[in-house]
């Protein structure tokens, strides 16, 4: 089961991937197939190894699958070269990790400011501008100046989503962004990750084990055994997690 958004931006059909484990191969994902839209917010959940941070890493290039396709606004990801996949990574994909991946010697500022230096076509006043826009829309503007070691793991984290979301990409990976946090810090990141999402149209991916934040999403899918095994369709405003709770204990996750 797929689901079905009204546009595809994100199509992945029947993606396997494994590892080898001495003279064993481990499978991690087997058929999972899914589709998301335009302006879409769709959250993965699992149990640990159950290949959710796998299938980020294979829609963002990073480590391409065994079989199976991945396409992003019609372009195979998979059959591109590993120079045309950074360049993806560059323009049209965002990452938000879960340990931040900020640069300590780099200013808050600084950081965001890394994504556009690639974009040439930008000019570096209408950079700035971008910028200082993306810090105030995350609240850290006054802290622009500040260090990453300056700053509590709720703000390293906004400024993670930041930097993902300043040269506005097309898809959005987020690996359990608020997994490092408390949870007041989740719910701003968790705000600010949603009204993107419908403000720019950008498709989402988010990885989470908290229901709660699941519950920002428009589907969650259930990931079992590598493949989706079930989705709830959801009003992500509603911030309701109660029917996500229902659906892992039927599912046994």
């Amino acid at each position: 089961m797929t689901g079905n958004p009204t546009a595809d931006l994100l199509t992945i059909h029947n993606l396997s991937k494994g590892y080898r484990m001495g003279s064993q191969t481990l499978s991690v994902l087997n058929g999972f197939s899914l589709q998301v839209a335009e302006g879409e917010m769709v959250a993965i959940m699992g149990p640990s190894g159950s290949g959710k941070t796998t299938l980020l890493n294979a829609i963002a290039g990073i480590d391409p699958p065994d079989e199976g396709s991945i396409a992003l606004r019609g372009e195979r990801i998979d059959m591109s070269s590993e120079r045309r996949r950074t360049t993806l990574r560059r323009h049209d994909i965002g990452i938000v990790f879960q340990f931040f991946n900020l640069l300590p010697a780099l200013t808050v500022r600084e950081n965001v400011h890394l994504p556009l230096l690639v974009q040439s076509f930008r000019d570096h006043a209408h950079r700035r501008e971008e910028v200082e826009a993306m810090l105030a829309r995350i609240g850290l503007a006054a802290r622009a100046d500040h260090y990453p070691a300056q700053l509590s793991g709720g703000e390293m984290q906004l400024v993670s989503i930041a930097r993902a979301l300043i040269h506005q990409p097309a898809m959005v990976l987020a690996d359990e962004p608020t997994g490092n946090v408390n949870p007041a810090a989740g719910r701003a990141i968790m705000r600010i990750l949603r009204a993107t999402v419908k403000e720019r149209r950008t498709g989402l991916i988010l990885v989470t084990h908290s229901p709660e934040h699941a519950a920002w999403a428009d589907r969650i899918g259930f990931l079992q055994e590598g493949r989706i095994v079930d989705f709830l369709t959801h009003d992500g405003a509603a911030e309701d997690a109660a029917p996500i709770h229902r659906k892992l204990l039927e599912l046994g996750i």
